[in-house]
């Protein structure tokens, strides 16, 4: 549905799009709670400013960037990584998680010094998720930043596909891992069944 995913903006010459489905989600979250709104619209503030350090990484160096996507659980800079040598390849995966571990810092410091109140806990909140983004994206788990750095890493002795084949296997070493574990919390933790089945869906 490309064309109910509208073009809201360029900045540094990078079309930035938002999907169909993440409006859709937006709009749900204003329905449920304004609140909840302004958070989600903060978070994916800094997810832009996350994926448009990949993208300016990438246009200083020479690299093509189409624009970026914004989903309902994070954003994508369109970039064709075939094309990238794979030391350009780490340098331009890695820049994001570092950046979202930045802003993280960075509320962490403020939320310190914020008055107590909303703004504090606001401030609190969106150091916790910028630090879980960045930890997140680490993951050696294709097409997560820590998989494509991966992917480079392995490119020293495979070529393009041969890499992402071995990236693709350790990825699927990780989901089995996630869902083994999801399944293991699920049955020690105690609750409901719907939290349970809640969970597990998650």
């Amino acid at each position: 549905m490309p064309g109910l995913s509208p073009k809201i903006g360029s900045m540094f010459g990078i079309d930035i799009q938002l999907h169909w489905s993440f409006i859709l989600l937006l709009l749900l979250f204003l329905v449920l709670s304004v609140y909840l709104f302004l958070i989600w619209v903060l978070l994916f503030i800094c997810v832009l400013i996350h994926e448009l350090a990949h993208s300016i990484t990438s246009k200083r160096n020479g690299v093509e960037v189409k624009k970026i996507v914004l989903y309902p659980f994070g954003g994508g800079s369109i970039i064709d990584f075939e094309k990238v040598k794979p030391d350009l390849e780490f340098r331009i995966a890695i820049v994001g998680p570092l950046m979202s571990l930045f802003l993280g810092a960075v509320f962490g410091i403020v939320a310190a010094y914020a008055p107590a109140g909303i703004i504090r806990y606001t401030i609190q909140i969106l150091f916790i998720l910028n630090i879980l983004l960045g930890v997140f994206n680490l993951l050696p788990w294709l097409p997560l930043d820590g998989g494509r750095a991966l992917r480079s890493y392995m490119q020293r002795h495979n070529d393009y596909y041969a890499a992402t084949k071995k990236s693709v296997l350790v990825s699927n070493a990780i989901t089995a891992i996630f869902i083994i574990g999801t399944f293991v919390y699920v049955i020690f933790i105690k609750g409901s069944f719907f939290y349970k089945e809640f969970i597990v869906l998650w």
